[in-house]
């Protein structure tokens, strides 16, 4: 029997690698340590309200071309909602409503009216946003301009007012690159800029799942590598990669079972990947060292069903809460008759959330929701689920983006693969997916 080409991890970046690679005729089999697929992108059933909890909610936007073409594949495109322009709704604590709301024009002037027309922003606010698009210009134009750079500096350069910044660029600053803005890289806020707002009027919109994350697409996934004779298996912990002669030869699982690999492709972090390689090959990959150690951001994602609708649109973001976003699952999820109504609260970079206690918690962001919606004060929780994810993703700052490694390794048949990598992106699922396409790639290609 041939041997096949292996993929660590069964995350967005490992299905999206195994998927490409049994597409293109390649005997591929993937090994997941979890019991499930899905990464830190997954979700399970509540059992007290059958509702699809994420282990913390994701959205997609239009720009993510490769994991919707990704999608297309495995048949999950029809349980996404497209929006057909850009329009996110803001709500502060001085109940001021604002909507940045773009009209169907030509990019990137759709956002700059949708900004224009942002009435919680000052005249002065709205036309500091004209400056925007120079501050790209000149930033694309100065080599390496951005590199050194944190969000906040690039933004004041790029004649942004801190009215602005405050109410709505630390917000995708936060939403995009998991950092706060003092401390996120100014080059991957760049790119996402770019990428989002300023090439085509279509990438800018979100995208919403409206199923849980796992239902969006781990068993499509699966079922696609299968189709092609590819093999998925879940509950397989890798233990070790083995090495022969500058090449990789397989893998042991943690059951002691050796199998045999024509290349292999790392789709874990790089916390995971340290602990499979052994101290000579670390050596030799000193930036996976070196990322194993980077410090984390994480996520906090707070789900409650109250006994009344409190929320008319599919989701919100707020300003100058700890709260950034909320989600209606009422409006998204298709629940039919289940219990209560379900929000789903979102908090970025949550470290001052770490350690708190469940209550703590569950206080804060009640307290947040009811100074923006009066009739939350009367309002009786039934249920609740706080699910805080410690190592979301790597903290993406100015220092961390030298020392992302590339896919190809000095193994001439190991690649790697995973938000962490270098894709010139945030560590978001659109990194995810392109690094693991990159990687099966490059690895069809026989480098």
């Amino acid at each position: 029997m041939d041997e096949k080409v292996i993929v660590i991890g069964g995350g967005f970046a490992g299905l999206a690698a195994a998927q490409s690679l049994s597409r293109s005729g390649e005997p591929v089999m993937l090994f997941e340590r979890k019991p499930h697929l899905g990464g830190r992108a997954y979700s399970w059933v509540d059992k007290k309200t059958g509702d699809e909890i994420d282990n913390g909610q994701h959205f997609l936007m239009g720009c993510y071309t490769e994991t919707l073409s990704f999608l297309k594949e495995i048949g999950s495109t029809r349980k996404l909602y497209f929006q057909p322009d850009l329009r996110i709704d803001f709500l502060d604590p001085d109940r001021r409503k604002s909507s940045l709301a773009c009209p169907p024009l030509p990019a990137p002037f759709h956002v700059l009216f949708g900004i224009l027309r942002m009435r919680s922003l000052s005249v002065f606010d709205r036309l500091s946003s004209l400056l925007l698009g120079w501050g790209l210009v000149r930033s694309a134009l100065r080599r390496n301009g951005t590199d050194r750079e944190t969000a906040i500096e690039w933004l004041r350069s790029a004649g942004q007012s801190e009215g602005i910044r405050s109410r709505l660029w630390d917000i995708v600053t936060l939403a995009t690159l998991n950092e706060r803005p003092e401390r996120a890289s100014a080059k991957l806020l760049v790119e996402v800029i770019r990428q989002a707002l300023l090439s085509d009027r279509s990438k800018s919109r979100m995208v919403i799942s409206r199923v849980g994350l796992s239902s969006l697409y781990t068993d499509d996934a699966r079922r696609a590598i299968e189709s092609k004779g590819g093999s998925v298996r879940s509950d397989a912990s890798v233990q070790q990669i083995l090495f022969d002669e500058g090449r990789v030869r397989g893998v042991r699982l943690a059951g002691g079972e050796t199998i045999a690999a024509r290349a292999i492709i790392s789709a874990v972090p790089a916390p995971a990947l340290s602990a499979m390689l052994p101290e000579k090959v670390l050596e030799r990959l000193p930036a996976v060292g070196r990322c194993r150690d980077l410090k984390t951001s994480p996520i906090l994602s707070v789900n409650i069903w109250f006994d009344r609708p409190l929320l008319s649109q599919p989701f919100v973001g707020l300003h100058g809460l700890d709260v950034q976003w909320i989600f209606n699952k009422d409006r998204i999820h298709s629940r039919g008759d289940r219990m209560g109504h379900f929000l789903s609260f979102v908090v970025s970079n949550a470290t001052s959330f770490l350690d708190r206690p469940r209550e703590e918690i569950l206080g804060r962001v009640l307290s947040d929701l009811r100074r923006l919606i009066p009739e939350a004060k009367e309002a009786k929780v039934l249920h609740s689920v706080i699910v805080m994810e410690r190592d979301a993703t790597i903290s993406q700052t100015p220092d961390t983006d030298s020392i992302r490694p590339g896919p190809v390794t000095p193994y001439r048949n190991f690649f790697l693969s995973g938000d962490w990598t270098d894709t010139g992106l945030p560590a978001t699922i659109e990194g995810a997916v392109r690094s693991g396409r990159r990687a099966a790639r490059i690895c069809m290609e026989g480098h």
